[in-house]
């Protein structure tokens, strides 16, 4: 009834539109918060402060072997505290810094990699998840085989997990990085595959 009452008084006796606008609290307190983490999270990246890697275990069942992990990215804000990456993640892929944020992951999960290895007397594999917006970095492959070559990781130790968007994708940078990562060895995965518009055909 507010509404339809709003929408009326905003014709004149012409029948003409005026502008109007509903002010909704929740999403102006969004939007401001979204903001502050924007610049917050930028200050995180050219200071190397706050952002870290946590590493979940692959476990070999056979064996008893931790036989790999996938390589999560955290980010502890110096006055909030932890900050959910369903969050901050969100922000850095609509204004770019994903790219920035997934070659910081790629590094530091390849640095771990080498040293793990030379620890164990078995393959250790590190998968790192990449957005599509990272896929569409024509820099993506070329960066990829640099740190593969700084840390002496083999391109078969690492996999990337990729939604099934990004296949879905026919930017031409996204096909020139699939084809020239799999030259390299790398491993691809298709993560949280049945979540969205899903088709065998694509795989």
């Amino acid at each position: 009834e507010a509404l339809r009452a709003a929408l009326s008084a905003a014709q004149d006796s012409r029948g003409s539109r005026k502008g109007w606008a509903l002010y909704d609290a929740q999403a102006d307190k969004a939007h401001k918060r979204a903001f502050s983490l924007l610049a917050d999270l930028r200050r995180a990246i050219e200071t190397d402060t706050g952002l870290s890697l946590c590493f979940q275990p692959r476990i070999d069942f056979r064996t008893g072997r931790c036989v790999g992990a996938e390589a999560l990215l955290r980010w502890t804000h110096p006055t909030l505290g932890p900050i959910s990456p369903g969050e901050f993640i969100p922000v850095a892929e609509e204004t770019g810094l994903i790219v920035p944020i997934g070659q910081y992951v790629l590094s530091q999960a390849l640095e771990m990699t080498a040293k793990w290895s030379g620890q164990r007397r078995w393959p250790f594999k590190i998968a790192v998840n990449l957005s599509p917006r990272q896929f569409r970095d024509e820099n993506l492959a070329s960066f990829i085989q640099e740190k593969l070559h700084e840390t002496g990781v083999s391109g078969r130790n690492l996999e990337l997990e990729i939604t099934e968007g990004v296949l879905m994708d026919d930017t031409p940078a996204i096909a020139i990085n699939l084809r020239l990562l799999s030259e390299m060895g790398v491993r691809l995965s298709i993560d949280d595959f049945g979540t969205g518009y899903s088709s065998l055909g694509y795989l």
